[in-house]
């Protein structure tokens, strides 16, 4: 006898469900975490303050997965403390921040003086018991020309 197509269909929702699905974050949680993730972003993008920021809201064994970058939050203040304070035109922008659980997205566009296009950034930040563990990083240029006509901001 040949499996029906619901059969099927059954077989195949519970195998997705064990596989990739996760259940919906802690709502509390998830509140506490947008609120620990907007106050670092707050002091790290909007006042360039990198010391303060990761000093208050990243842990000591931070896990880092940008190329360029070690782990450590200390080896994070001492290489982006300098850069900030070498860029005096640097701006970012947030553009949305994203939580959900000890889950974060942020979306800013950095620029870099009048005349730069600029960039697209996306963190990915994990936190644990309110604190920024680890990072990943996404970072795209603005094109002179897209081949749509949506912005990418």
């Amino acid at each position: 006898m040949r499996p029906s197509i619901l059969t099927a269909a059954l077989v195949l929702g519970s195998a997705c469900v064990q596989v990739g699905a996760a259940a919906p974050a802690d709502v509390s949680l998830t509140e506490r975490n947008r609120e620990v993730v907007t106050r670092f972003i707050d002091l790290f993008y909007g006042q360039h303050k990198v010391r303060e920021a990761f000093e208050t809201y990243v842990v000591p064994e931070y896990i880092q997965h940008h190329p360029a970058a070690t782990d450590g939050r200390d080896n994070a203040i001492n290489a982006l403390g300098p850069y900030f304070a070498g860029q005096a035109n640097l701006r970012h922008e947030v553009q949305r921040i994203l939580v959900d659980g000890n889950l974060a997205a942020v979306h800013v566009k950095a620029t870099n003086g009048a005349n730069d296009r600029g960039a697209a950034i996306v963190n990915l930040l994990r936190l644990e018991n309110g604190k920024i563990v680890e990072h990943w990083e996404v970072f795209q240029p603005v094109p002179e020309k897209s081949v749509n006509p949506r912005a990418m901001f």
